[in-house]
């Protein structure tokens, strides 16, 4: 689950990175004499950055639905790619997500047993008791 949660987190990064590069660039031509452009390369800087930044949404959608659809193929292996967007955009209300709910039993049991042995789980003794 780690890992799913890593490569979101580097592809909102991404997302951003290339949402804003553009008007980073044009800051710089404009206050430093780093870059030199010339009209038509300010202007194509210009409409790349108007281009970019209303994607912004558009990259951030794509990068949640990519993972609900990863979580949903990863429960139900015979799910296709296709059906799989279908149910996250149409039949939102009937998903169950898994991984939430996993991990919201693992907090009441480390509650449970936090009240009823007076500490806390670590994950060592929890592996060991799953095991």
């Amino acid at each position: 689950m780690s890992g799913i949660v890593t490569r979101q987190a580097l592809l909102y990064i991404a997302a951003f990175l290339i949402t804003w590069i553009f008007g980073v660039l044009g800051v710089l031509n404009n206050q430093t004499d780093a870059m030199e452009l010339t009209d038509q390369g300010v202007k194509n800087m210009s409409i790349l950055r108007m281009i970019f930044q209303h994607l912004q949404g558009l990259f951030n959608l794509m990068i949640f639905v990519y993972h609900k659809v990863h979580t949903l193929r990863t429960a139900d292996e015979s799910l296709s790619v296709s059906e799989a967007i279908a149910k996250v955009f149409f039949f939102a209300g009937q998903m169950e997500d898994k991984a939430v709910i996993s991990n919201l039993n693992m907090v009441v049991d480390d509650y449970i047993a936090g009240l009823y042995f007076g500490k806390r789980n670590t994950k060592m003794e929890t592996k060991r008791n799953l095991q």
